[in-house]
C-alpha cells in the first residue's frame, strides 16, 4: 500500500493506478485500496472504474465517506446525471465537503432554474411570433415592393421559398 502511495506522491500517476489494480486483485474488499483506486480513475476521468471502486470503498465503511460522496457527485455531473448528482451531494454529512456540495446542489438548482425560464420564454416567444407572422402576413408591402408585383408579405415569403 506505501508504494502506490509513494508513486502518487512523486506524480507518477500512471504507474501508481497500476500498482493499485494488482493490489486490488489480492485485496478486491480492502476499502483503502478501493479508494485509492477510485480517486486515481476519477483523475484520468476513466469515470465507470471510478465509481464502482469508490462505491465499494464507501460500501467497506471508508473513513472518508464524505469525499467518497462528494467525488460520485461529481462523477454523476461528469456524465450528464443531475438527479444522481444530487442525491449523493445530499448524503454528504456535516464536515470538510458539507459546503462546497451545498455550493454543487446549490448551483445544479440555478441551472436547472435557468433552462426552465429559457424554456419558458422559448414557448412565450413561439406564441407571440405565430401572432406576429399572422398579423403581418397580408400587411401591404411598400410600394417600391409591391412594383415587383409582390402585394403583401405572405406573396414575398411564398416567392423566396420557391427561388431557394
Amino acid at each position: 500500500m506505501a508504494y502506490p502511495r509513494l508513486l502518487v506522491s512523486s506524480r507518477q500517476f500512471e504507474q501508481s493506478r497500476i500498482e493499485f489494480e494488482k493490489l486490488l486483485k489480492d485485496n478486491p474488499t480492502n476499502p483503502d485500496l478501493l479508494y485509492g483506486a477510485g480517486l486515481l480513475a476519477f483523475q484520468f476521468r476513466d469515470f465507470a472504474v471510478a465509481q464502482r471502486d469508490l462505491v465499494a470503498a464507501l460500501n467497506q465503511h471508508h473513513p472518508e465517506a464524505d469525499f467518497i460522496r462528494f467525488t460520485l457527485g461529481q462523477i454523476a455531473e461528469e456524465q450528464g446525471d443531475t438527479s444522481q448528482a444530487l442525491n449523493w451531494y445530499e448524503m454528504v454529512g456535516a464536515g470538510q465537503q458539507f459546503l462546497a456540495a451545498q455550493a454543487r446542489i446549490a448551483l445544479i438548482d440555478a441551472e436547472a432554474s435557468r433552462i426552465r425560464r429559457w424554456r419558458g420564454w422559448q414557448r412565450w416567444a413561439a406564441r407571440k411570433t405565430r401572432r406576429f407572422s399572422w398579423c403581418c402576413c397580408n400587411r401591404r408591402l411598400p410600394a417600391a415592393a409591391s412594383s415587383t408585383g409582390l402585394r403583401t408579405v405572405a406573396q414575398g415569403r411564398a416567392a423566396a421559398s420557391q427561388i431557394s
